[in-house]
């Protein structure tokens, strides 16, 4: 499992959005620096958003959009990225994806 983190975090690419923009679809953000709005809350330093999106690939998930209220700094991974560390960590990201779709429920 550890070597799975650490491939997610170097795998991470920081970006920028500015006020009422809207980061894309199918990411997995995490945020250190600025606000965003994200299914009616104001998520903050350190708040994240995007897993149901990247882990479950459903079409039957319903999909949120966040939107910067300031300027927003974020890690993000996409979820391309995500399967492609798959071939490489099936076991640990079997566990993952159980644990995703629990909470989903």
């Amino acid at each position: 499992m550890q070597k799975l983190r650490v491939a997610v975090a170097l795998a991470l690419r920081p970006n920028v959005y500015a006020p009422q923009e809207v980061p894309p679809d199918r990411h997995l953000y995490v945020i250190f620096n600025g606000l965003a709005r994200y299914s009616g809350k104001t998520l903050i330093k350190g708040d994240h958003w995007g897993e149901w999106d990247v882990l479950l690939r459903s079409n039957f998930v319903r999909r949120a959009k966040a939107q910067a209220v300031n300027y927003l700094h974020v890690l993000s991974i996409g979820s391309e990225t995500i399967e492609d560390l798959v071939s490489e960590f099936p076991e640990p990201y079997k566990m993952i994806r159980r644990w995703v779709g629990w909470h989903a429920l």
